[in-house]
């Protein structure tokens, strides 16, 4: 009788383990791209309740191409993607020719924003974002250094 259940709770178990897959991963790449003929320079931040925000990343590019370019696995489906999951960054700095600065985090912009992967043009498992004269326009002047 002991054998029986013993072999049983191996059975269950073997079940158990053998369903429990990577059902939750989602790979996907990430681009941020600079369409403009101006240096583009992106600064990723992490907020802190408080004191100042922590610098976790800079890209940079002197006029058009590509500034970020990343493959991410995600462990949570790619609806519910967020900036520090894929950037280990809540908030980001476009900075434009160290002469204008455009904020993006929970929804600022409100329209075309790096924080929200809902605005980023998607093909398969890539999603893109590609900052153009718009955003240059929409950013605001640095009064001196934009660093």
């Amino acid at each position: 009788m002991y054998n029986y259940i013993l072999k049983s709770w191996v059975i269950v178990l073997l079940i158990i383990f053998n369903s429990c897959t990577d059902q939750g991963e989602y790979k996907g790449r990430y681009i941020i791209e600079n369409a403009t003929e101006r240096s583009l320079k992106i600064k990723f931040y992490k907020r802190q309740p408080i004191g100042k925000p922590i610098l976790v990343l800079t890209k940079e590019i002197n006029g058009p191409g590509i500034v970020y370019d990343e493959f991410k696995t995600l462990y949570s489906p790619g609806d519910n993607e967020i900036p520090e999951d894929v950037f280990g960054a809540d908030s980001l700095a476009v900075i434009f020719d160290n002469e204008k600065i455009q904020a993006h985090y929970e929804g600022l912009p409100f329209e075309n924003s790096l924080a929200f992967f809902s605005d980023y043009m998607q093909d398969g498992d890539t999603k893109r974002y590609i900052v153009t004269e718009e955003n240059y326009q929409a950013a605001i002047p640095c009064d001196g250094d934009c660093d």
